[in-house]
């Protein structure tokens, strides 16, 4: 029972982070996919009026969103993989 219980807790933990990473690294590909909008516009036919708004629009877009965990790591499914393997590390090592 003693088993079961812990793969229980192991197996929903493993999840819960998987899923607060997977979401950040989602958040953070669709902020970088937003500068492309931009550029496939037909910007460069435009008034000067709308190139200056243009150019205002694609400073607001370069800025990066991305979840962290406190001042310690971005949240990312590379973060999630590091965690994995130096648990499984640590586990492997205490058995």
């Amino acid at each position: 029972m003693d088993q079961f219980i812990t793969m229980e807790y192991l197996t929903f933990g493993v999840a819960q982070l998987l899923m607060f990473c997977w979401h950040s690294n989602e958040v953070m590909v669709a902020s970088q996919n937003l500068m492309i909008g931009p550029y496939k516009s037909i910007w460069y036919g435009q008034k000067k009026k709308h190139l200056s708004s243009m150019r205002i629009l694609v400073e607001q877009y370069n800025t990066k969103i991305i979840f962290t965990a406190g001042p310690f790591t971005d949240l990312t499914l590379a973060t999630f993989m590091n965690i994995l393997k130096g648990a499984y590390s640590y586990y492997t090592l205490i058995n």
